[in-house]
């Protein structure tokens, strides 16, 4: 844990832009619903989320995500398919909203260091389509770790601590359109909760940079697997 940390702290603030602002008192929120469903006759699995963001702790959209998607099981790794629908706002009083679809696909690579910790890599391939007949590529990486705290004799886990970074990477560079080859990093922690029947519930905070920000997000995740 203590060497991945620093590369998590680095690849947060090794891109980040002398242009970017900070939202001063501006301190945006993220709520997320994540459900997955495995079956017991077939290695196919279904998994989705709903995330609404807010530039503001609630009320001003940021963006709304409705995603959804096949997952497939490969030794110390995992595939996922998915569809995402999202809505766009605009900082401030304004209800202009933009639509996106986006299809996806990634694998994940889990590990663990011993049982109490444990991390993962995640390679994404977004296709995004905007309005207008605008069609865009982004690549995202994530690495993650997990940090359990011991439990008692024969107790099972209930906490823990949850650390990521992702850098997102657009395929194309169209300065005029707004778009460069660096999109976005996310550096997050979270303290984690584990609940009956595999259910989890995060409460964290998360640094997001780009080109024209840095600014802060606080985050609620609850992850639902219904079997």
């Amino acid at each position: 844990m203590r060497k991945i940390l620093p590369i998590l702290i680095f690849f947060f603030f090794s891109t980040s832009s002398g242009h970017a602002q900070i939202s001063k008192g501006k301190q945006g929120a993220w709520y997320i619903f994540i459900w997955n469903v495995n079956t017991e006759k077939s290695k196919l699995g279904f998994k989705g989320d709903i995330q609404y963001r807010n530039w503001n702790l609630l009320g001003d959209l940021e963006q709304l995500i409705i995603r959804g998607g096949i997952t497939y099981p490969l030794k110390n790794s995992n595939l996922y398919f998915a569809y995402g629908n999202i809505t766009s706002g605009k900082l401030g009083i304004s209800k202009q909203t933009s639509h996106e679809d986006r299809l996806h696909q990634e694998i994940t690579f889990v590990g663990k260091k011993d049982e109490l910790v444990k991390f993962k890599h995640r390679l994404r391939f977004e296709e995004r389509f905007f309005e207008k007949d605008v069609f865009r590529t982004r690549f995202r990486y994530l690495l993650s770790i997990n940090k359990f705290f011991k439990p008692k004799k024969d107790k099972p886990r209930k906490m823990y601590l949850s650390f990521y970074d992702e850098i997102l990477l657009n395929t194309s560079d169209s300065r005029d359109s707004g778009f460069t080859f660096f999109d976005t990093n996310r550096l997050y922690s979270a303290f984690g909760f584990i609940l009956p029947k595999k259910k989890r519930l995060q409460l964290g905070y998360m640094l997001l940079n780009s080109k024209t920000v840095i600014r802060g997000q606080w985050q609620i995740s609850f992850i639902n697997p219904f079997l």
